[in-house]
């Protein structure tokens, strides 16, 4: 491009610098003196070149575009990925503290449980009420036993659903089980018109 040279900058050589470049900087478009916005594109001018420099200047603009495109196509990119790599973090957070739960039934024994209807094992891996632990015929010998598995569901943060299932459990059922994870327990229990009702609390596994 031929440089324009001002030595010496009046109204005539400015209005003559700005007749040679008719250009919208934007979009290229042809300009007619006296616009103060784009035709095509609607852009405010500010200024307008001439057709050795648009192509220039729209190329420029373009890759400005493009890279700020780019830039914030990283950033989403590296937003999504510290939010799958916090969400996992916490995953194996919350897991590390549902297996390292650790659930003291030997204090849970002393605090709600009596001989002979509560056994505790030796290893303190689980816990057990028995409602008739004799097996006498239809009897429940000791019912305060049954009240106890009240106080021990919510010792250990257990749904009141699971009391109201001791209570509405037929010999018919059979051995039942369920498993809170999020609790650290498994409870199995089952019930018997001759025997009672037996619940066993366990140590959850996976």
């Amino acid at each position: 491009m031929e440089e324009l040279k001002i030595n010496s900058p009046n109204r005539e050589d400015i209005g003559q610098f700005i007749n040679t470049y008719k250009k919208c900087a934007n979009c290229g478009a042809e300009l007619t003196e006296g616009q103060k916005f784009c035709p095509k594109c609607g852009i405010e001018i500010r200024f307008s070149v001439g057709d050795s420099v648009a192509p220039e200047i729209n190329q420029f603009s373009q890759g400005v575009t493009k890279k700020h495109k780019t830039k914030k196509k990283l950033l989403i990119f590296v937003a999504t990925a510290l939010i799958i790599i916090i969400a996992a973090i916490s995953a194996v957070f919350v897991k590390s503290r549902i297996i390292g739960r650790k659930i003291d039934f030997s204090k849970i024994y002393i605090e709600y449980c009596k001989e002979p209807w509560a056994s505790l094992g030796t290893d303190g891996s689980y816990l057990s009420v028995d409602t008739n632990p004799y097996n006498k015929d239809n009897t429940i010998d000791y019912p305060e036993a049954y009240a106890a598995t009240k106080d021990i569901n919510k010792d250990l943060g257990l749904p009141d659903s699971l009391y109201y299932a001791f209570a509405h459990t037929t010999a018919n059922d059979g051995m039942q089980s369920e498993n809170y994870p999020d609790k650290g327990v498994t409870v199995q229990w089952k019930f018997h018109p001759n025997r009672g009702l037996e619940v066993i609390y366990k140590k959850y596994k996976r």
